[in-house]
């Protein structure tokens, strides 16, 4: 394949991943990205860590640390721990999302400015008469 055929090939490219980011949005449905059930696992999980660091038995024992110095490290592990659990798996959740709303909304923008560099250096290239050897 000659460089002149490369260099259209890259052009058209360029050009379909520049439409291609203009549409992106309205094509790719919600749902392919972030299901219901992964927003509805979000939320529960949200309200859990809340119920979880706002309720009577975390404040308690917060509380008596305060008080009290010389408890059991192992008792003071558990409440702390499941605390910490339920906090871990909401925050990989936020990531999920966050990795979806990545893919959703600032990747039409990262194919449009790929799309761009293809033209100019495919265009420039051709321009050139350089594609002929």
């Amino acid at each position: 394949m000659t460089k002149s055929k490369w260099a259209t090939f890259c052009l058209v490219a360029g050009l379909l991943l520049i439409a291609g980011s203009f549409v992106w949005t309205q094509a790719l449905p919600n749902e392919v990205v972030w299901s219901s059930e992964q927003a509805r696992r979000l939320t529960q999980s949200a309200a859990d860590v809340h119920a979880e660091m706002s309720s009577e038995g975390v404040h308690r024992h917060e509380t008596s640390n305060l008080q009290d110095d010389s408890t059991d490290p192992s008792e003071e592990a558990d409440p702390h721990r499941h605390a910490a659990e339920m906090m871990a798996k909401n925050e990989e959740l936020r990531s999920e999302l966050g990795r979806a709303r990545f893919f959703r909304f600032r990747m039409p923008g990262y194919l449009r400015w790929a799309g761009l560099a293809m033209v100019v250096f495919s265009g420039g290239f051709l321009l050139r008469g350089d594609g002929t050897q």
